[in-house]
């Protein structure tokens, strides 16, 4: 069975050409162990349109279309931990940003503030606020993290959930709008996101593609790969563990997500590095 593979969700161009590396060596090792695997990334076809898709090979998302029906039957192959401030293993917060002169110290200081927001169903961007227990006022739609970013540089949004990979990556490469933004505190760290494979893919399919993933990451000759793209490993999560997402979606009170674990408070005070 042929199938696209995506992995789109933090294909920023300056590291484009480390992601088609990974797949690269992802895809070859795939190939030796009989699975049909494409020669190039699918960078056309709409996200959704791939999660659906019950002969997809492999791609990413983030945990909400996990749980809430946009990627049905989609089978967990592994999720990637990230080596960038706010995440912990397979888990992963969002940094919630304002403009640099802002005087707020606090996120009791910024519901009803307008929000930038790459999209209503992003877990990192839109629903980390909900988990954070901040309210926003109007929002604006940006479509990406990165967008977001400099909507609240320029003055066009007061906030924005940055996703905390994102975050790492804005100030690795667009260093100038990272340093018109100051971090005010963390949100709740939350499952990680995912690969997933469509439904009709076999167990020993799934199987070969979290195996053969695991391989490529501890690989010596990807290390400039993987030090582009911020992975630092793989663990492999269940469904089960992005049950946390699933209250947070459906919850009416989203510190009900965090009570038990003082790790995950409400908020946490910033303690992202900040861009000199």
């Amino acid at each position: 069975m042929s199938g696209a593979a995506a992995l789109p969700m933090y294909d920023w161009p300056e590291t484009r050409a480390a992601t088609d590396a990974l797949w690269a060596a992802w895809r070859d090792r795939l190939r030796s162990r009989g699975i049909d695997a494409p020669d190039r990334l699918d960078r056309k076809t709409p996200s959704e349109a791939l999660w659906r898709n019950p002969g997809l090979l492999v791609a990413q998302t983030c945990g909400a279309p996990l749980v809430d029906g946009r990627a049905p039957g989609a089978q967990l192959v592994a999720t990637p931990r990230y080596a960038a401030a706010g995440c912990e293993g397979p888990h992963y917060c969002s940094w919630i940003v304002v403009r640099r002169e802002d005087r707020a110290q606090s996120l009791a200081e910024l519901s009803g503030r307008r929000a930038a927001i790459n999209c209503f169903g992003s877990l990192s961007g839109w629903w980390a606020f909900r988990a954070a227990g901040v309210r926003p006022g109007e929002t604006i739609l940006t479509g990406a993290h990165r967008a977001s970013a400099r909507a609240v540089a320029e003055g066009r949004a007061e906030m924005a959930a940055i996703d905390a990979v994102a975050w790492a990556l804005l100030g690795a490469h667009e260093a100038e709008t990272a340093r018109a933004l100051k971090t005010v505190a963390a949100t709740p760290r939350l499952p990680g996101l995912p690969l997933i494979a469509g439904a009709d893919r076999s167990s020993a399919e799934v199987s070969a593609l979290r195996e053969s993933f695991l391989d490529i990451i501890a690989e010596p000759r990807l290390a400039p790969v993987r030090r582009a793209l911020l992975l630092e490993g793989a663990a492999p999560l269940a469904r089960e563990d992005y049950a946390q997402v699933a209250r947070l979606i459906t919850s009416s009170t989203a510190h009900k997500l965090v009570s038990g674990d003082p790790a995950n408070a409400p908020f946490r005070r910033s303690a992202a590095p900040q861009v000199p």
